[in-house]
């Protein structure tokens, strides 16, 4: 069962779907939730500030809006935005990281990854891309998994399948499948 929950908004449009999903999935849940925004520390001190009350209000109005779960935390602060999404997610304990599509850019995401990719590879922790539009339940959920314990898959390595049940989505069955076999 899910405990806590983190999500990383950049503030655009391709970042409300997922907080909007995730603020299903805690009340769903009855996990805490974390909604993360991370300022670039290049800015000069008077316009981080500005930026960081401007996204805690703008965070806070969103989250209310679709209706704020019980244990809800709005966070902003400064740094790189995979580090602190990952060191974030660690210090809460959180058991999921929950994203919005990324903006393509393509010379940038082929020589230096976009935030979810770099996110997936370090934080240590499930992440899970929401994009589809809101308010419709999950009708089909793709987990990619390569068995490891970051993958946190532990009864799917003893048993050749395992089911989960994700609130807000049908039953989803994750199949280990080995290369050769």
């Amino acid at each position: 069962m899910l405990k806590s929950i983190l999500v990383a908004s950049d503030l655009s449009s391709r970042s409300k779907p997922a907080v909007q999903r995730v603020v299903q999935l805690a009340e769903g849940s009855g996990a805490a939730l974390c909604v993360l925004h991370v300022v670039e520390d290049d800015l000069l001190e008077d316009r981080m500030r500005q930026e960081i009350r401007s996204a805690e209000d703008y965070l806070t109005d969103q989250v209310t809006g679709f209706g704020k779960p019980a244990v809800c935390d709005v966070a902003v602060t400064t740094g790189h935005a995979f580090h602190v999404i990952g060191e974030e997610a660690r210090v809460r304990e959180a058991d999921l990281i929950v994203m919005g599509a990324h903006r393509r850019q393509f010379l940038r995401d082929v020589f230096v990854g976009t935030t979810i990719e770099r996110v997936t590879r370090t934080a240590g922790r499930p992440v899970l891309m929401a994009n589809s539009k809101t308010g419709e339940r999950w009708r089909r959920v793709f987990i990619a998994t390569d068995m490891s314990e970051t993958s946190a898959m532990r009864p799917a390595r003893r048993r050749r399948s395992a089911s989960w049940t994700l609130p807000m989505s049908p039953s989803c069955t994750a199949t280990r499948r080995s290369r050769g076999r």
